[in-house]
């Protein structure tokens, strides 16, 4: 698996290891270090292993790095931040 940052589409898209392009995770620049975390999507039939984890675990860890904080639009990081409250916390907005 790869994960690439293109941020002049702003956005994180995960391969495979044929090169197939499985899933993305998207966003949108804020004020204040922000970062919106706008659509995450697995593309079918990759749906169910994972890969939508992996994509917000690359923006997470870009995000800390960069000093912003991601404020969850998208249901899916919504719900990853509820569950995994302890895991996102250098990220979430306070």
């Amino acid at each position: 698996m790869d994960i690439r940052h293109t941020p002049e589409k702003k956005r994180f898209d995960l391969y495979d290891e044929t090169g197939e392009r499985v899933g993305e995770i998207e966003y949108m620049p804020g004020g204040n270090n922000e970062i919106y975390a706008t659509h995450t999507e697995v593309f079918s039939p990759h749906e169910g292993k994972g890969y939508a984890g992996k994509l917000l675990a690359a923006m997470a860890e870009w995000a800390e790095r960069e000093g912003k904080v991601i404020i969850p639009i998208c249901p899916y990081v919504i719900a990853a931040f509820k569950k995994h409250p302890d895991k996102y916390a250098a990220v979430m907005k306070k």
